[in-house]
This record gives structure tokens, C-alpha cells and sequence, in this order.
């Protein structure tokens, strides 16, 4: 018998005797089984949380290739991916608002693709729309200019039929609009800012990435952050601020960390938060991202603090708390300013979302647009989603909101 737990395949007599030997903690860990998740992470061997290269988007193009690589996911643990200039995550771009961006993208894939600027307000032609898919050893441009509030946005392939397996071998990465109204606020920056791609991934016996989908999408038996297995990260006693990818295909993560403290929620996918918000656990589903801070200024150096996904039992990163440092940031009490929406109290849309594949009974098709948009004003729609293990996840109604109902309707 096998036993699969965090990111390990225990046999019978491994997995009775990291049981037996953390029999203590098992009796006064939480319902959630965490001492058992603590005597695993005391056995594992860890390896340095990779971090992506940043490089500041502008007006002169930038080329970024989609190709066949080999990466490694930690220790020399070599495995065969699709990947942006042969790194996973491919590179996080910056860009400041009121700038430009431009790209050349080359196909180096077996099969046609081509990348989406996920949450960049864009014009069809720079969007990577499925229908503007470009042939292997294609080529095709972006210019763009940047003209919307701070946030962590992304890109990934966006082919019809295919973004799902081009996503989850591995093409993905951030994309980092910053503006005045972030830059006044004192948030950490430079090492004490982090960016996070949680996924997860299932690797054939020879330790490469596999895609095995089904019906409801792909899971991995494995997670990974920023492409790394079993990562840790080095961490000062001072405020951090993790901005937060979720990268799988279809599985949500329940985050939370393993001494009990909170997370501060800053912003999401449309940017920051009106004001901070303190949360001990928080979900995230594919494709969307959190923007939270975690303060180790109170931690004791030599601590080690885990980021778990309470829903899989998985230890995701060990945070190591190495070096004692004098930190005087506050929180800011006021984030941003944030003008609300106003239109029709009437729901003037219904949408309804039936399985993985249809929306108002429909099958996509590119040619056809089967829900027309409004000229400037606001919408209000009416949303109904099935219950289901998937209802939880996110309802994409733009480039960076969405709305989430399960088993009812919900106004997004």
C-alpha cells in the first residue's frame, strides 16, 4: 500500500513510522491533523525557493519564446516543460502606469499557441486572443500602453483547445503594473516582496511534468511555487508582502500558516483593497491572485513557519526566519481610493454556467459573440452555477473581477 500526503509517496512502513513517531504531536494538533504534517516536514529535505527574474517592460520590444525546456524543480531534480525563454515561471514584468509594453512572441511549441496578457487592459489585436493563434515557428507582436491601477496580473498561453495543457507543463508568469498610489503607501519592496506561483503538477516516473486531464480538469498529485518541489525561503524578522499566483488548472488551495498567525489581505486580482483586511485562512482558485503581507518582526530567529493548503494536507513553502533586522513599516490604515460602480439595481444579464463547458447552454465558438457588450455604463448580471466541486471557483465577468456563487444565483 501507498500513501500519498504533502508532496510525498509514503509506503505502508514509511508512512506507520513517521505515524507512530509523531504519535505526541497527533494528540495535541489541531482537527486538521497537523502534527502529522509537522513530523512529515521535519523529514523532508528542502530546497531553495526559486525567484523569477523581473524585467521592466517598455517600448522596446522584448522577446519571449515559448519552447520545450528542461527545468529544475529543486536539488538537480531535472524535468522536461513548456516554457517562456526556457524558465518556469517565465519571467514577472514590470511596468509602471502611464508606461508601454511590447513583446515578440516566438512559437517553439510542437502545436500553435499564443500568450494572454491576463488582467491587462488591452485592445483585441494585443490581447492573444484564441483565433489570433500563431502556427509552430510563428511569430507575432505586442505594443501596448499601460493604463490601469497597480496590480499582479499574468500571462499564459491562450489556444483554443490547448491553453489548459500549454498552462499546466508549465508557461505561465506575473505581470506587475505599479502606480503613484501603491508607490506612496511604503509597501515592502526588494527582498521583503515575494512573488508566489502556487500550482501543482504530476510527474511520470522519470520526473517529468505529465497532463493527465479529465472531465472536471487537470489536478497533480504534487504542488509546487514558482516552479520549485519542497521549496523553503530565507526571511528576515520584518514585514513581507507575498503577491500570489494561483497557477493551476483546476485545483483551489485554502492557505493559511502553521503557527496560527494571519494573513493581511491587501488587494486581489483588480489591484488593492479599500483598506487591509486580517484573515487566518484564505482560498484560492486557478488563476486568481492575493496580494497579503505576513510579519515576522515578533518571530524568534531560527523559527520555522509553514504555508500549508489546509484542503490537500500539503506543506507548500517553509518559511525559515534567519536574520534579525530592526523594521519600523506600518500598515497603512487606508489603502486606496476606490470609486464604486453604480448602474442598474436590475439584473439586465443572466448567465448560466452549466458543468465545465457551456454558459447558457452554449459550447464556446470564437465566432461568435453570443453576449454583446453594453456601451460605457456598468452591468449588472445575474449568475447561476450549479452545485459542484468546482462552484467555488472563479466567474471571470472582465480582465480583473469575478464574482463566486455556488448551487444559486449571485449578482457579479
Amino acid at each position: 500500500m501507498a500513501t500519498m500526503l504533502g508532496s510525498h509517496r509514503l509506503t505502508r512502513r514509511a508512512f506507520l513510522g513517521v505515524a507512530a513517531a509523531s504519535a505526541g504531536a497527533l494528540a495535541a494538533a489541531s482537527p486538521g491533523g497537523l502534527g502529522l504534517m509537522e513530523a512529515l516536514a521535519a523529514t523532508t529535505t528542502r530546497y531553495p525557493l526559486y525567484i523569477p527574474s523581473v524585467v521592466n517592460a517598455g517600448s522596446t520590444p522584448y522577446t519571449l519564446t515559448e519552447a520545450p525546456g528542461k527545468v529544475d524543480l529543486g536539488g538537480g531534480r531535472m524535468s522536461n516543460a513548456w516554457v517562456y525563454n526556457g524558465l518556469l515561471p517565465g519571467p514577472t514584468f514590470r511596468v509602471a502606469k502611464g508606461g508601454s509594453a511590447s513583446f515578440t512572441l516566438k512559437n517553439g511549441l510542437p502545436e500553435e499557441t499564443i500568450t494572454h496578457w491576463h488582467g491587462m487592459v488591452v485592445d483585441h489585436d494585443n490581447d492573444g486572443h484564441p483565433m489570433e493563434a500563431i502556427p509552430p515557428g510563428g511569430t507575432y507582436s505586442y505594443s501596448f500602453p499601460v493604463n490601469q491601477r497597480a496590480a499582479l496580473n499574468w500571462y499564459h498561453p491562450h489556444p483554443h483547445m490547448l491553453t489548459g495543457k500549454q498552462v499546466a507543463l508549465g508557461l505561465a508568469g506575473g505581470f506587475i503594473v505599479t502606480d503613484a498610489e501603491e508607490a506612496a503607501l511604503g509597501l515592502p519592496s526588494g527582498t521583503h516582496e515575494v512573488p508566489l506561483v502556487v500550482r501543482d503538477t504530476t510527474l511520470d516516473s522519470a520526473g517529468n511534468m505529465l497532463y493527465k486531464p479529465r472531465s472536471g480538469g487537470f489536478e497533480g498529485q504534487i504542488p509546487l511555487v514558482n516552479g520549485t518541489r519542497d521549496p523553503y525561503l530565507g526571511v528576515d524578522t520584518a514585514l513581507y508582502r507575498f503577491r500570489v499566483l494561483g497557477g493551476s488548472n483546476a485545483r483551489i488551495f485554502r492557505l493559511a500558516l502553521s503557527n496560527g498567525a494571519p494573513f493581511t489581505l491587501i488587494g486581489n486580482d483588480g489591484g488593492l483593497l479599500a483598506r487591509a483586511v486580517s484573515v487566518a485562512t484564505i482560498d484560492l482558485a486557478p488563476g486568481e491572485r492575493l496580494d497579503l503581507l505576513v510579519d515576522f518582526r515578533s518571530v524568534a530567529v531560527g523559527t520555522s513557519i509553514m504555508l500549508r493548503d489546509l484542503l490537500a494536507g500539503w506543506n507548500l513553502l517553509e518559511l525559515r526566519v534567519l536574520n534579525q533586522v530592526t523594521d519600523t513599516s506600518t500598515i497603512p490604515s487606508t489603502l486606496s481610493s476606490i470609486t464604486a460602480l453604480t448602474g442598474p439595481v436590475t439584473p439586465t444579464r443572466t448567465f448560466s454556467f452549466d458543468g465545465m463547458s457551456k454558459i447558457n447552454g452554449l459550447l464556446y465558438d470564437m465566432n461568435r459573440i453570443a453576449s454583446p457588450p453594453t456601451a460605457t455604463r456598468p452591468t449588472r448580471c445575474t449568475c447561476t452555477v450549479p452545485p459542484s466541486r468546482w462552484s467555488r471557483a472563479p466567474v471571470v465577468a472582465g480582465s480583473s473581477s469575478h464574482g463566486r456563487a455556488a448551487g444559486r444565483t449571485r449578482c457579479c
